[in-house]
Formats: C-alpha cells, sequence, structure tokens
C-alpha cells in the first residue's frame, strides 16, 4: 500500500537545562494514504520508539562488581522508521474494519538525542545534555504534540515500544484528557518495573546495558558496508529485512570528516544514558494508576523476552497496587518483536483496537 509520508520538525517545550530561548526539536513523520485523510472519525497512531537492538558481549574490565558473567543486549539505536513496516500493515489490517477503526493517519516520533532529532540536536545535547535525555523529558515533548493542533479534533492512540512506554505514560501528564482523546495506550515490552522489582532484577541488566553500549561498534566505511555487517550478525539477521533496510537508511549519517565513512546517528554517550533512567521509569509506573481507569491500557510481551525476566512483568500490570491493564498480551517474539516480528504485531495492535468504540455523535435538534 502507498503512503504519503510528511517530515516534520516539532520544537519541544523549554527546559530548564537550556538557555530561555533555546528549544530541542523533535522530527516526526506522518503517514496518511489518500482514502484516510477524509476520514475523521477514524483513529489517528502515535508511536514512539525505544532505546535499541543488539546483544554483546561485555569485558570483564567494563563490568562493575557482580555483573562479569552478564551478557547484555545494548543497541544500535532505534529510530521512528523502524515502525514503517507496522504501519504499512496496520493501513492494510484497518482498511476493511468499520470506518471508526480504520486509520485516519499515523504519526512516528524521534526521541530528541535519537534518529534525525539527535543531529538536529547535536550542539544543544552535547552542551547541556552531557547527562543523557530522559524519557520524562521527551514525555513533555510528546504530551504538547498530543494537545497541539496537528491532532485537534483526533481519536488518539498511542503505541510505544520498550523504553517508550515511559514517554507515552508519562505524556499524559501534560494533557487535559476531557479535551485531548486518547482512547488506547499500547505497550509492547515495556522496559519499565516498580523500584522494588527494578532494584531486585533489572538494575545489574540496566547498568550493564550502558556499560556495553561504549563497546559497540558505531562506524562503518559506508551505508552499504554498515547494512552487510549488521545483516551477517545477530541479532540483526533475525530482523524483518524491511526493518534492518529502515535503520541503516535512516538510522546512520555520514561522518564530519569527508572520509565517506558512516555513524549511527545517536551518539554512544547520549544512548548509554537512556538505559538507567529509574527517575523517568518510577514516574511512568506512577501514572498508570491515575489514568488506567479512564483510558484502557494494554500490555504487549514477546515471550521469548529474555531482556526482562517473567518474574518481572507482573509489576506494570500489579492491580493490587492499581496499575489495570485492559489486557496483557503474549506473542511470539523477543524483546524486539518490533524489529523481528513486525507484521505479527500489527496483527496484535489491530485486534487491541477491535474494542474501542465509535465515536459519539451530537444529535440535531
Amino acid at each position: 500500500m502507498g503512503l504519503d509520508i510528511l517530515p516534520l520538525i516539532l520544537s519541544c517545550p523549554q527546559s530548564s537545562l537550556s538557555p530561555p530561548g533555546t528549544l530541542l526539536q523533535m522530527t516526526a513523520k506522518r503517514y496518511t494514504s489518500i482514502e484516510s485523510a477524509a476520514n475523521t472519525r477514524g483513529l489517528t497512531f502515535v508511536f514512539l520508539h525505544g532505546i535499541g537492538a543488539r546483544t554483546c558481549s561485555l569485558s570483564s574490565a567494563s563490568l562493575t562488581k557482580g555483573l562479569r558473567s552478564l551478557i547484555s543486549i545494548c543497541s544500535s539505536p532505534q529510530d521512528k522508521e523502524q515502525w514503517e513496516v507496522v504501519i504499512e500493515e496496520m493501513f492494510r489490517l484497518q482498511q476493511d474494519k468499520p470506518p471508526q477503526l480504520r486509520m485516519r493517519e499515523a504519526w512516528a516520533l524521534d526521541r530528541p538525542n535519537h534518529g534525525d532529532a539527535a543531529v538536529l540536536n547535536s550542539e544543544e545535547l552535547l552542551r547541556n545534555r552531557r547527562q543523557g535525555l530522559p524519557a520524562s523529558e521527551w514525555a513533555e515533548a510528546v504530551g504538547a504534540f498530543l494537545r497541539s493542533t496537528h491532532l485537534h479534533g483526533h481519536r488518539i492512540v498511542q503505541v510505544a515500544h520498550s523504553a517508550g512506554s515511559m514517554a507515552a505514560l508519562s505524556a499524559t501528564r501534560y494533557v487535559d484528557l476531557s479535551s485531548v482523546s486518547i482512547l488506547s495506550i499500547i505497550v509492547i515490552a515495556p522496559a519499565m518495573l516498580a523500584p522494588e522489582t527494578y532494584y531486585r532484577y533489572i538494575e545489574p541488566i540496566a547498568l550493564g546495558l550502558s556499560a556495553a553500549v561504549h563497546e559497540r561498534r558505531d562506524k562503518w566505511s559506508s551505508r552499504e558496508a554498515a547494512h552487510s555487517w549488521m545483516k551477517a550478525r545477530f541479532p540483526w539477521n533475525l530482523w524483518d529485512p524491511r526493518v534492518l533496510r529502515a535503520h541503516t537508511d535512516h538510522g546512520i549519517i555520514e561522518t564530519p570528516d569527508n572520509s565517506g565513512s558512516v555513524t549511527l546517528k545517536c551518539p554512544k554517550l547520549q544512548e548509554a544514558f537512556c538505559f538507567p533512567d529509574t527517575e523517568s521509569q518510577f514516574g511512568a509506573i506512577d501514572q498508570i494508576s491515575k489514568i488506567c481507569r479512564r483510558i484502557p491500557f494494554h500490555v504487549v510481551w514477546g515471550i521469548d523476552d529474555h531482556l526482562l525476566p517473567q518474574v518481572s512483568r507482573g509489576s506494570i500490570s500489579d492491580s493490587a497496587q492499581g496499575r489495570l491493564a485492559k489486557s496483557v498480551t503474549n506473542m511470539k517474539g523477543g524483546h524486539m518483536v518490533l524489529q523481528e516480528t513486525p507484521v505479527e504485531l500489527a496483527r496484535v495492535v489491530s485486534r487491541l483496537c477491535d474494542g474501542i468504540s465509535a465515536p459519539c455523535v451530537q444529535a440535531r435538534l
């Protein structure tokens, strides 16, 4: 299915970490079809990516005490274009459903230190975000987008993968839910846990991931060399080929030395600080109990997710703590279901949207 793609640059809210008047930028793409844009009763999906997707071993020199036997999954950073296979499949799946369940638009957003946004914000990130950009700051930018004129009157579904789940949930702090129509939030392999669970099961993994980033290759002689290198190695050889191509087409940039070499758009330092982002994580967990009775909240897990132990996964949907998930789905795949099984993931998301009710129509007197 051919989609119209419109790239946009959105200004983030003023941050106390930046000088007055200096705003970070959030890059976005809007996806529509000829038919969808006219369907004002349809759904507008907002997709948020995670942090990364690479497996590597840590040398003992880089490991803190207690992590010496850990094999860490870290990343070549994610970017908004990795959602495109899911988005295309979603347009196809929804087109034969009732008008209120069809796609109106889809948006994919870059975290301000990932993808195209990392390039635009490179100077400000280097000057004033050397300790990284937390998901909580991205959440404020997402919230500003949700209440912007771009989405005025739209019926919104947020879909987030891994660490993007923190931004999706925390963004609800920055919107008036009586005027912004968020109909559902779907979090996929959400990398967020309650404090007691995080410190017991996940903290060593998060620290290992952060350390692993610094040992990872991030420079190649050309874009095609990068693609060939990844394609021949785990875990990229498990990815859907279209997702890998999107990553090497959009997540890589030429180095500034004019040598023709390429590197990842997200700097290692920025990526590394994204993993132990506990303040954002715990804030997002707290937000669930505040919104889950108003916004249906769905959790999707890959049955082979080795990043987040099975014993830890109930934390996000613990009803005893007021975190009421509308549903919990287990699907084929690991933590990187977005990259490995995007068509199957689109089918799961599509099914979860079937329960969304039609918009109210005001009767004429």
